[in-house]
């Protein structure tokens, strides 16, 4: 009896399987990539003080904690909507206070109704030091390569403001640090940065719910630099873009929307195109392979939420080393350390370059500086980044000179 039992159950699992099997083959139609499978897998990195501080450490975490199961994209949406509708059912409305919160004990400053804006900068022992660091380090070795061209790059962020200090009795300290880093860096390092005056101009070149530039501000950014270039090389003129690409049907949570789940007025998600751009390859950690998906995305080839991460997705995700290999002779050769601020203009920027060598230190901190001068002929060094990603954390000195 036992024998039969057996032999039925194994007849029925083999005709289970050969069912399975047939559907998946024959009869089930192909599903979209999500982004998680597109993308390169993310590690856990170590915490610091500062990129804990800066949510880099979290959302680097998160990621991480995706890439580590079956479904993973599929778990963290779950467990983002739940969130989510755990928020809307709760009493706290949206007018009632000015801090979002974020996380256990981290909170973030609700501009408006609409603006989700980090924290202020306030006195930090910690800036001051390592800006001081970094400016001796970067003076040091800007003298050690006379024939290169040296840039700091420090894009704005609303937290370096005094906007809200009045109505909000707070004293903002992010005018001081920049005027310090300004102010310690020799004078042949050329200090860039994207100047905005007031809030009303900030919203026209950031997203509402996330510290990064939107497509505009970027190309903004893109163009401080470009200018400096002029500075160096009067033949270089700034790249200019034929026409805007919107997704329509797509509306667009950053980082501080996400983490809260407060959800305000989405932004459009927009990109411009640029149909005049020398041709180039592009090598991630040395591999050849395309750095971001804007193709993927303006095809429908990739499933995105609100929750997904599409900045870094769409525009390329940070990675440790970055190449772009441009079909033309110009004689000039980049190296530029940078953080997120650059994914959007990586491919604008290296093309006025032979090459162009893109170093996230947050994700390569034991890049040999030295080696690499040594080994590439490179013309201009660019620091673009903000604080916790360049100019404080001590980690993110690359060599002593």
């Amino acid at each position: 009896m036992s024998k039969q039992r057996n032999l039925v159950f194994s007849i029925l699992f083999c005709a289970f399987l050969t069912c399975v099997g047939f559907y998946v083959m024959f009869v089930k139609k192909p599903t979209k990539r999500l982004s998680m499978d597109l993308r390169n897998a993310v590690t856990f990195i170590k915490p610091s003080v500062q990129n804990v501080k800066e949510g880099f450490f979290q959302d680097t975490f998160e990621k991480a904690f995706q890439d580590q199961f079956v479904k993973r994209q599929t778990m963290i949406q779950v467990y983002r909507f739940i969130e989510h509708q755990l928020y809307k059912a709760s009493m706290l409305q949206p007018k009632d206070y000015t801090l979002v919160k974020i996380g256990s004990d981290v909170y973030t400053f609700k501009a408006n109704e609409d603006y989700l804006v980090g924290w202020p900068i306030v006195k930090n022992d910690d800036y001051q030091q390592g800006i001081a660091s970094f400016s001796e380090n970067v003076n040091a070795i800007s003298k050690a390569y006379p024939d290169v061209n040296f840039y700091v790059y420090k894009p704005f962020r609303i937290t370096e403001s005094n906007w809200f200090d009045k109505d909000n009795g707070f004293t903002s300290y992010g005018t001081y640090y920049r005027d310090l880093l300004k102010a310690n860096l020799h004078n042949q390092i050329l200090f860039l940065e994207n100047k905005i005056e007031d809030f009303e101009e900030y919203k026209k070149y950031y997203f509402k719910t996330d510290p990064h530039w939107n497509i505009y501000g970027s190309y903004e950014g893109y163009k401080v630099f470009c200018n400096a270039l002029n500075h160096h090389y009067k033949d270089i003129t700034c790249q200019q873009y034929d026409s805007e690409y919107i997704f329509e049907d797509f509306a667009y949570y950053g980082q501080y929307g996400r983490n809260s789940s407060y959800l305000t007025s989405p932004d459009q998600f927009i990109d411009l195109n640029f149909n005049q751009l020398p041709g180039y390859k592009t090598y991630v950690n040395g591999v050849e392979k395309k750095y971001d998906q804007k193709d993927e995305f303006k095809k429908g080839e990739v499933e995105e939420f609100f929750w997904s991460y599409i900045y870094s997705v769409y525009h390329g995700n940070d990675e440790a080393l970055v190449e772009y290999q441009m079909d033309q002779q110009t004689g000039r050769v980049l190296l530029c350390f940078v953080d997120s601020y650059s994914s959007p203009i990586k491919f604008l920027i290296a093309s006025h370059f032979d090459h162009a060598y893109f170093v996230d230190p947050r994700i390569n901190p034991d890049f040999n500086f030295k080696t690499f001068m040594e080994e590439h002929r490179v013309t201009d060094v660019m620091y673009m980044g903000f604080y916790g990603s360049l100019y404080q954390d001590k980690s993110y000195i690359f060599e002593e000179y």
